[in-house]
């Protein structure tokens, strides 16, 4: 619940759970609204998402089988709180841009992601799914829960709020469409995600990344559409993004073993 207590400057502020400063909202979507908030218990910021009524007995128990597990690659979450009838997730600090807003800026400014680039996010990606595929898949991957900081680093989140959402299938209910085009063909279907639905993300985030393209757009192969790219990236494109589950790659390890000499070591 809220209290009150004093800012600085003296004048009053809303906390949450006595403990959390509402700052400013971050963003929204499919899966509700992000805040951006500062922790007085640690005096650190972090983020704290909103649950939908529908998926917060859901989400408690995903976080709760996860424990403490961590993972640098990974947006941390580390609890629960109640405020106002909302129930919200207490995780780590964004800083940078979603992965989105990073494509159109490089774009914007006339320096589209280089294939070094573009091997750095997904391969950072597949660290992530890596660390937690003992656990099951995260089943949302997407620009959105992808957040690239200045200095390189990536992150990718929601994941509880993914596994909560999706776990009973419902093919992404909720989600918007151009998010929805990121969920592979079996999770759109209403069934739960696999192993290799996350390949299908990890594809999906490679097309976006090299063409600035949304896989719910005509589809162009990225050496039509990138300088850099060659067809055997367009060939390891395709097989991540295959409609069947069992002809993708292996394992994230796989996909970034794969792209490992085709991207990784490019110019540029």
């Amino acid at each position: 619940m809220s209290s009150q207590a004093q800012s600085t400057d003296g004048a009053s502020k809303s906390l949450i759970a006595s403990r959390f400063e509402l700052r400013k909202q971050l963003y929204v979507d499919g899966f509700g609204e992000v805040l951006e908030a500062f922790d007085e218990k640690t005096n650190k910021p972090v983020t704290l998402r909103a649950l939908k009524p529908e998926i917060a007995t859901s989400a408690r128990a995903v976080l709760r089988s996860l424990g403490s597990f961590s993972h640098p690659n990974l947006l941390p979450t580390f609890g629960v709180v109640a405020h106002e009838n909302r129930v919200l997730l207490v995780q780590g600090a964004l800083s940078g841009q979603h992965l989105a807003a990073f494509v159109a800026g490089r774009a914007a400014g006339g320096k589209p992601v280089s294939l070094r680039g573009a091997y750095n996010v997904v391969a950072h990606v597949c660290n992530a799914l890596t660390a937690i595929q003992a656990s099951g898949p995260h089943g949302a991957v997407r620009p959105s829960c992808v957040w690239v900081a200045g200095d390189g680093k990536v992150w990718l989140g929601d994941l509880i709020v993914a596994r909560a959402t999706l776990a009973g299938g419902g093919g992404g209910a909720g989600l918007s469409e151009a998010e929805i085009a990121y969920l592979a063909p079996e999770v759109k279907a209403g069934g739960a995600p696999v192993a290799q639905s996350d390949i299908f993300g990890l594809g999906a985030l490679l097309y976006v990344l090299l063409t600035g393209r949304s896989p719910r757009d005509a589809f162009i192969p990225p050496s039509q559409a990138h300088t850099e790219a060659t067809p055997a990236i367009d060939s390891e494109l395709m097989r991540a993004l295959a409609p069947d589950p069992r002809a993708r790659h292996a394992s994230p390890d796989a996909l970034r073993a794969a792209l490992l000499d085709l991207l990784a070591y490019a110019p540029g």
